[in-house]
């Protein structure tokens, strides 16, 4: 393969010496320091690939598939497809952004000019490889690290190391891995700078120590429950608790636990409290009983003799309102544009774990769809939801955590929301179990761990007569709260819309109406006021789907709804 060698610095020592590398295909250009070699990809404009010596020390997989990317303030991808070189500088631009990366032997800088009206963000993600950080006030500490506002620090493998000098802060996880992440506001300029290095021997030692402790940590000392962003649904306006579970090994047998934070009634402060501990199996299971807030910081200490103790903490975990969300593609993530919570105070369970409510909102049953079709990619594909809406105007109005467990499918009819739905249904075999998906999620809350379940759908059921869709509604909802071994009340939309030539259709609505009255489902929001105006521009209101302002709306006509109905439980 035909390569391009351009020497960037032939005045300096030939120690100092590097050259850029461009292959014929132009895919990529590889940049080699000393001891480094960078990966500029010329589709993207994005890093995707950092060798230290012969290790990888950037996340180059899953999701993105680069290392080092920019993104909108909302999480999107903003690609940079104008892709220049000269001498030891590669020039990446679009119209809302340049990142201008400046290579020499050592080190390189990035600098990113923000030329639009929105802030975004430039993420670096070190690989699972990094297990240790060094923060400027050089204390230590296992990797990932939750949100610290720093501004320069050094990740550690086993025998490389790197410094960002010039972040705004770093947060984890992110699928168990470190965020670095660069700040730059709407027609700023931010710089930063990497360093490639090898640690030294004291700095090795203190990498083993660090992890020695960490993996003794994660090996001895498993929690199940809380996890970050968890929330926890409140049995009453001002009770509420927070579940503890796990398991001590390696010879642990005690343990502690605290909560702290902000709650309706004011600071909160637990105090340390003993959980005790199976003897034989080290498992423990424990609630605590706390007034309904947060996020509260969950800290817990285990010990074994007069040992020090391990350590765990979990800085945001909530009580407060959690519902399920079901029904088709108005429930899930298939609005024209993605949003963004504006409180910080709602969260999302996919059935593993729990994140930030920012859309794509993770978990619905068709991200298994989406993952058939653009392989690695699956629950990070999608639009807007009405999540982020709802959520932020529930928090405004009961000061309480919002948890969601979205578990919809774009395009389905009540048919496949069936208990007895086979796994084959035509015409999509996706399609065949969103009862037992929806299922899986409600159990996993448990009895009392959601409020209700929220359906919106009836678009793909808009000339289904009346009675027979009642009749498969009612069966879903009955069969749920059996299947679920304890009751929980649904939620109906009545929902119909099209388009701007077929606004409203009679007998779904007239279905939706009848479930109202006949008590099978609570009264939900009635979306088809939201006509043109409010549905995708592309052209104005011609389909089913929302737009920014129709989504904002969605989510707020929900939180009326389900306010009307907590106002008088509470």
């Amino acid at each position: 393969m035909k390569k391009l060698f351009i020497a960037a610095a032939l005045l300096l020592a030939a120690t100092s010496a590097f050259a850029v590398t461009v292959d014929e295909t132009g895919a990529s250009w590889g940049v080699g320091g000393k001891i480094y070699n960078a990966n500029i990809d010329t589709t993207t404009g994005f890093v995707n690939q950092l060798m230290i010596g012969d290790e990888s020390v950037l996340n180059v997989g899953g999701d993105t598939n680069v290392g080092a990317w920019l993104a909108d303030d909302k999480g999107g991808v903003t690609p940079l497809r104008e892709v220049s070189l000269s001498g030891s500088t590669i020039t990446a631009k679009s119209d809302t952004a340049d990142v201008i990366y400046d290579f020499t032997d050592a080190d390189f800088k990035v600098t990113v000019v923000n030329k639009d009206k929105i802030t975004r963000h430039y993420y670096v993600i070190p690989g699972l490889e990094v297990k240790t950080a060094k923060l400027s006030d050089n204390q230590w500490y296992a990797a990932p690290l939750s949100k610290q506002l720093y501004t320069r620090a050094a990740f550690y493998t086993s025998k490389s190391k790197f410094v960002v000098d010039g972040f705004t802060h770093i947060w984890a996880p992110w699928h168990a891995m470190q965020v670095i992440d660069v700040i730059v506001p709407a027609g700023e300029t931010k710089s930063f700078t990497v360093i490639p290095d090898f640690p030294t021997d004291a700095e090795k030692a203190k990498v083993k120590e660090i992890n020695a402790y960490a993996d003794e940590l994660y090996t001895n000392f498993n929690v199940y429950s809380p996890s970050e962003y968890k929330v926890f649904q409140r049995k009453s306006r001002f009770e509420g608790s927070v579940y503890f579970s796990g398991q001590l090994c390696g010879g642990y047998d005690s343990l502690s636990v605290r909560i702290t934070g902000t709650s309706l009634k004011g600071k909160l402060d637990t105090g340390w409290k003993p959980v005790a501990v199976n003897k034989a199996t080290g498992g423990f299971a424990a609630s605590m009983d706390v007034c309904p807030g947060g996020w509260y910081k969950v800290e817990m200490t285990a010990k074994k003799g007069g040992k020090d103790p391990l350590y765990r903490a979990f800085e945001k975990v909530g009580v407060g309102e959690v519902f399920v969300i079901a029904g088709q593609s108005n429930s899930t993530n298939h609005g024209q544009y993605q949003s963004k919570q504006e409180s910080g105070m709602v969260s999302a369970f996919n059935g593993t774990a729990w994140r930030i409510a920012d859309d794509p909102i993770w978990g619905p049953h068709d991200y298994k769809e989406r993952e058939n079709n653009f392989p690695g990619l699956g629950a990070f594909l999608g639009g807007g939801s009405f999540i982020p809406a709802f959520g932020d105007k529930m928090y405004s109005i009961y000061k309480v955590p919002i948890g969601v467990a979205m578990t919809g499918h774009g395009g389905t009819s009540v048919t496949q929301w069936q208990p007895d739905t086979p796994l084959d249904a035509s015409p999509n075999p996706f399609y065949g179990n969103c009862y037992s998906w929806m299922m899986n999620r409600i159990n996993q809350l448990g009895k009392g761990g959601f409020r209700m379940v929220l359906w919106h759908q009836g678009e793909n059921d808009a000339n289904m007569d009346t009675d027979v869709y009642v009749e498969l509604m009612n069966r879903t909802i009955k069969s749920s709260v059996r299947d679920a071994g304890w009751y929980f009340p649904w939620m109906i939309a009545k929902v119909s819309y099209w388009n701007k030539s077929h606004e409203s259709w009679p007998k779904v609505r007239a279905a939706h109406q009848k479930l109202w009255d006949m008590g099978a489902a609570l009264q939900g929001p009635d979306t088809d006021v939201l006509k043109a105006e409010y549905r995708d521009d592309n052209p104005p209101g011609d389909g089913i789907h929302f737009g920014p302002k129709g989504l904002k709306a969605h989510g707020e006509m929900w939180a009326e709804q389900v306010s009307k109905y907590l106002d008088k439980v509470l």
